[in-house]
C-alpha cells in the first residue's frame, strides 16, 4: 500500500516490495532524501529508525524484505 501524505511524501507499507519513484516532471530526476521506519503508538506515528544510503540503494528506491512487515515514510526530493 502506498499513501501520498503531500507532494513529496509518502507511507508504505507491506511486505516484499521494492518501490522505486519517478518524477512527472521530464527534465528532472526523483531521488529519495529520507526513509524512516514508523508505527503508530498510542495514536502518534514515532520514527523507529532512519534508513541511511546503503539501507535505500543511495537514495534509488526503498525494499520491504519478502519475510518482513514494515511501514515506512519516505521523503523525496527532485535534482536535474
Amino acid at each position: 500500500m502506498i499513501i501520498s501524505m503531500g507532494e513529496d511524501e509518502f507511507i508504505v507499507a507491506g511486505t516484499g516490495v521494492v518501490v522505486t519513484f519517478e518524477s512527472l516532471d521530464e527534465r528532472t530526476e526523483a531521488g529519495i532524501g529520507e526513509i524512516n521506519q514508523i508505527e503508530k503508538n498510542k495514536g502518534e506515528w514515532i520514527r523507529k529508525f532512519r534508513m541511511n544510503g546503503d539501507q535505500s540503494h543511495q537514495g534509488r528506491h526503498l525494499r520491504i524484505p519478502v519475510d518482513e512487515f514494515d511501514i515506512q515514510r519516505v521523503t523525496l526530493y527532485e535534482y536535474k
